[in-house]
């Protein structure tokens, strides 16, 4: 089940991911023309300022991203925190079961052999006084 979700969700993160990539390969690509297009002035100044329209836009894209991608990692890391806190309180369980049955286990061991060995130390000593008169 988690397995699953962590694809899912993974899935989801390369969905939205890819979005947020063709739009701003869309809007550089609009920049770009408008920029060129103006055509006045210069057009090396014209091509500088692209230029620097495009790099702010790809570091823009570029911190997004990581921003996007740590959010998930987080969500993620949540996610597995979860579930490791509901098996250690299962397990917290499981243990404290155990104990006690290994402790009702004891007691009743303690109890069957305390009724076992009276009537075999009876049968025991009953024995030996036999073995030790003389049966005439």
């Amino acid at each position: 089940m988690r397995q699953s979700l962590l694809s899912i969700n993974f899935f989801k993160s390369r969905i939205i991911l890819s979005y947020v990539t063709i739009i701003f390969m869309i809007l550089s690509i609009f920049i770009g023309y408008i920029f060129i297009s103006k055509g006045k002035g210069n057009i090396y100044q014209e091509l500088n300022y692209t230029t620097l329209g495009l790099i702010v836009l790809v570091v823009v894209a570029v911190l997004l991203l990581m921003w996007f991608l740590i959010k998930q990692l987080t969500r993620d890391m949540e996610a597995v925190n979860l579930e490791v806190s509901d098996t250690m309180a299962e397990l917290e369980l499981k243990l404290e079961n155990a104990l006690k049955i290994s402790e009702y286990k004891s007691i009743y061991l303690e109890n069957v052999s305390y009724e076992v060995r009276t009537p075999l130390n009876t049968l025991m000593g009953m024995l030996q006084m036999l073995k030790l008169s003389s049966l005439d």
